[in-house]
């Protein structure tokens, strides 16, 4: 076995030589990076109504959005009076609480939380939140991702597809839409 050292790897090699030239790859992300977008405005976040997670969603700093990020992702979640999430699992995340009061299961055990809270989600981590309270819950997101998880964000802002990385147990129950296409649980199965 040969091994490739850090700094040849912008040195012409054999096809033969594994692995392949990281340098060029990470010479286009970086280029690409350069012209990201840089603001998005309240006035132009999507929010998405029913989701499976929540009764709205919003993708902010995201590759759907013209952002070039590809170790975190961005977003708003707002849960309805007395309203919950679907129960899920994904990498990990940390959540800001806007505005509300509420709870949420992780790992089956509970934990309240209100305005001003920050929570942290473990990954592969089935968890789901509830919102205890009269007036809408608000919540900001984040979820950074493992090697794999950023290597799909690239793949993702190269328009490869990338279906498959979230773990849905059961949906909100306002969701109405179709279920999706294949969950890893699942494909253990196969």
């Amino acid at each position: 076995m040969s091994y490739i050292d850090i700094r040849d790897l912008g040195k012409k090699r054999s096809s033969s030589e594994i692995p392949p030239d990281i340098f060029d790859l990470y010479k286009k992300i970086m280029e690409q990076k350069k012209n990201s977008r840089v603001l998005i405005k309240s006035s132009e976040i999507k929010w998405i109504e029913k989701g499976r997670q929540v009764a709205r969603s919003a993708k902010v700093i995201d590759p759907e959005n013209g952002f070039t990020n590809s170790i975190v992702n961005i977003g708003l979640g707002e849960i309805p009076p007395h309203g919950h999430t679907g129960k899920h699992k994904h990498t990990e995340a940390y959540i800001y609480i806007v505005k509300g009061k509420g709870h949420s299961i992780v790992n089956e055990k509970r934990y309240d939380w209100e305005a001003g809270d920050f929570l942290y989600i473990p990954p592969d981590t089935y968890h789901q939140h509830f919102n205890d309270g009269d007036e809408s819950a608000v919540y900001l997101r984040v979820i950074p991702g493992p090697l794999i998880v950023n290597l799909m964000a690239i793949f993702a802002s190269l328009n490869l597809n990338v279906e498959g990385m979230l773990h849905q147990a059961e949906t909100a129950p306002e969701y109405t839409g179709p279920k999706p296409k294949v969950y890893f649980d699942e494909l253990e199965k196969q």
